[in-house]
């Protein structure tokens, strides 16, 4: 799994990179509230192609210990937010491992759909062909437990191994002299060339760092459905989401 955020890169001299790449002399486009904005812009794409890929690069683990001593309820949920988490991370899959009090009661656990989950809550608890297992599903960064119809235990300690996929740290104005990318520098190159783009396109250049970009971009779709690709090479070719003049955003 790769480090990010990079260990060497520092935010700032990736975007004076992709200024000096740019040649463009207009202070404006390129002052460092735009250096912010167009960062942020190329992180949040190559961000989103590369969870449509299914990369990992942005996949986590952490251990989350919740105490939930006594009588286990029939439906029980259990914040797994932790600090590793932030509102838009989402968790990939999750294991847990519960400390029972009566350990002689014998019991199985098992994941749950989210819509299989919420039939069996109707009924007040887990049904056939659950009703002697613990069934369990995540939403949001909730877990969500519920115990079957014949299945009485006391819980403990539960102990969630939690594999989720974080989102990326944007910049800010008042992080830009000290963030170190939050991108795997092998894709360093790939960060400057797409930052340099949209410096470009604001003064009219659509076919110089873009040519590079496309190239790569066209790399790690290759896999993807042409459809889906399509769609999306032609949504970058026109970047409906960079102002003509940003030198105003705070």
């Amino acid at each position: 799994m790769a480090t990010i955020p990079s260990l060497v890169l520092s935010s700032k001299d990736i975007c004076g990179n992709a200024v000096e790449l740019a040649g463009v002399e207009n202070t404006r486009i390129t002052s460092r509230v735009n250096r912010v904005f167009f960062y942020n812009l190329a992180l949040t794409e190559l961000y989103n192609i590369l969870v449509l890929i299914n990369s990992d690069e942005y996949v986590s683990d952490t251990t989350s210990t919740v105490t939930s001593a006594g009588d286990m309820t029939k439906h029980r949920t259990i914040d797994l937010a932790v600090s590793a988490f932030n509102a838009l991370d989402k968790i990939i899959t999750t294991e847990f491992i519960d400390k029972v009090a009566n350990p002689d009661v014998w019991y199985d656990d098992e994941e749950v759909s989210i819509k299989d989950f919420m039939r069996h809550k109707q009924y007040s608890g887990a049904l056939d062909p659950y009703d002697e297992t613990i069934i369990w599903t995540i939403i949001n960064t909730k877990l969500h437990l519920l115990v079957g119809e014949n299945l009485t235990v006391t819980i403990g300690d539960i102990t969630a191994d939690i594999h989720f996929r974080r989102q990326p740290t944007l910049l800010t104005l008042a992080t830009f002299d000290t963030d170190k990318i939050d991108v795997p520098d092998k894709y360093m190159t790939l960060l400057v060339l797409r930052i340099a783009s949209f410096i470009e396109y604001r003064v009219g250049i659509s076919e110089k760092s873009m040519i590079a970009v496309k190239t790569a971009y066209e790399m790690l779709l290759s896999n993807v459905q042409i459809e889906t690709r399509n769609k999306i090479m032609n949504s970058i070719l026109t970047p409906i989401g960079v102002p003509h003049d940003v030198s105003g955003i705070n």
